[in-house]
């Protein structure tokens, strides 16, 4: 494996891809054959290489539940994959599983139970399963950051907009928010949403646990309205980094997972 790593590391990825899948298919009950699963899926994905989900499905799907952690990664993976693809209900679907079949801890279960609420409010526009998942969350985990993050999503994304019916539908957002990033934990991309009500400078930066800045992702003015960007963590390391958005009065830090 640390042969693969270094052809990854000179931008070979085609023989790091070769030399992953072996690995992980070879030694399926290897504690290192998830970590394979994440860098082989972030091969395909720098070198711009199609096929990872089919890979998943065609090679890994019916070994992967002789390793428990092998089959989280590549449910979460293929979650991914799911939403990028609309199949919205698939990758709810393949939380639940995590949640039911492969609950390692309760990082695992409480992520599970979010994304799964995330999915269902962001792209399903379906609150009151969202409010399930989210109840869950809380009743299981009261104290965790998570619950703060999805009460703002209920409370902010969706109960405080109002439909302006003389202006074609169109959304008035009635607060400033930062939503929790998407997905988290992530490698190495994930997607960042805000919202302002009212024209404002904007500043969008992130930090180590260290209070270091890392990488300034918005610092402009920005017009009322909802705006959603790609965060690439690819020239971070793994581990827990910090958020912070400032609009007018308005501050908010989250935090977000890299693993690699």
């Amino acid at each position: 494996m640390e042969k693969a790593y270094s052809l990854q590391l000179e931008g070979k990825f085609d023989e790091a891809i070769a030399a992953y899948s072996n690995f992980v298919n070879t030694k399926p009950s290897d504690p290192r054959a998830a970590y394979s699963l994440v860098r082989l899926e972030e091969c395909y994905r720098l070198s711009n290489r199609d096929g990872f989900l089919n890979y998943l499905n065609k090679d890994v799907k019916s070994f992967a539940v002789s390793n428990k952690e092998l089959a989280v990664v590549f449910l979460e993976l293929e979650s991914q994959y799911l939403v990028g693809e609309e199949k919205y209900k698939e990758a709810i679907e393949n939380f639940q599983r995590i949640q039911k079949d492969y609950n390692l801890n309760s990082y695992i279960d409480k992520f599970s139970i979010f994304n799964a609420g995330y999915i269902y409010l962001k792209f399903l526009n379906d609150v009151e399963n969202a409010v399930k998942s989210f109840q869950e969350l809380a009743a299981k985990y009261p104290d965790d950051d998570l619950v703060t993050e999805s009460k703002y999503l209920m409370s902010g994304e969706n109960l405080n907009m109002q439909k302006n019916s003389n202006s074609s539908g169109a959304i008035l957002l009635s607060e400033f928010g930062l939503d929790q990033n998407y997905p988290n934990p992530f490698n190495p991309t994930t997607s960042i949403s805000y919202q302002l009500p009212t024209d404002a400078l904007v500043t969008l930066k992130v930090y180590d646990l260290l209070g270091r800045e890392v990488a300034t992702l918005v610092n402009e003015e920005k017009q009322a309205g909802k705006y959603e960007l790609q965060f690439n963590a690819n020239n971070l390391s793994s581990g827990v980094y910090l958020y912070k958005i400032s609009m007018n009065n308005f501050v908010k830090t989250l935090k977000m997972i890299v693993v690699k």
